[in-house]
């Protein structure tokens, strides 16, 4: 496993540089991969039985959590439920006299996992930790409605806009700047498209 140093400017803005450390993921791994490395490491079970345990493991687990228990899966970890508010719905104070929220206005919103010391142990014993390198964090100091507004005046004063133009013009990262500008790409309201492949991908106005 990879991983990389972090460093960013603390939050208190005294500039301080700070890190942490932090495992670089190479890919995702889906259900059907999971239930293959599984059927490699048990011969004796078909990929059915496996998915027949799994799928009741799941079913069982959110029984139990919709119940309000918190369920312990040995070796894995101990999960217990979230709640929040319903989309357009606001909290109400502790001693306000507005109208208190009720079972209508709350939802299951997430599910908490503390892993298991067991398996944290295992992932250690079985991690070939390697140094990938430092990242860090730009201080941003536009919105991204300006960074926007930056973006269609580079193009027009250009032509055409890279990945890393938008980089350097708003001073944000390059993962964050390739997101934000596949976004503005998909919205037709921006008038930006995209150009080309890979190395030689641009940005430029819809004509």
């Amino acid at each position: 496993m990879k991983y990389v140093k972090q460093e960013f400017t603390d939050l208190n803005a005294k500039g301080t540089p700070q890190h942490y450390f932090k495992p670089v993921l190479e890919t995702h791994v889906d259900w059907n991969e999971l239930i293959f490395r599984m059927r490699y490491h048990n011969q004796g079970l078909t990929e059915g039985e496996i998915v027949s345990v799994m799928e009741q493991l799941q079913k069982t687990l959110s029984e139990l959590l919709a119940e309000g228990h918190s369920v312990e899966v040995g070796g894995i970890g101990n999960f217990t439920p979230t709640l929040g508010l319903k989309e357009g719905k606001e909290m109400d104070s502790l001693d306000g006299d507005e109208t208190k929220r009720n079972a209508q206005s709350i939802k299951i919103d997430g599910i908490n996992i503390v892993a298991d010391k067991k398996l944290v142990e295992k992932v250690e014993h079985m991690s070939h930790l390697e140094y990938g390198g430092t990242i860090r964090l730009r201080q941003q100091i536009y919105t991204k409605e300006e960074r926007l507004e930056k973006a269609i005046e580079f193009i027009q004063a250009n032509g055409a806009m890279r990945l890393s133009d938008y980089c350097n013009l708003v001073n944000v990262s390059h993962t964050q700047s390739s997101k934000e500008l596949r976004e503005f790409a998909n919205n037709p309201e921006t008038g930006i498209i995209r150009q080309g492949r890979k190395a030689l991908l641009v940005y430029k106005l819809r004509q």
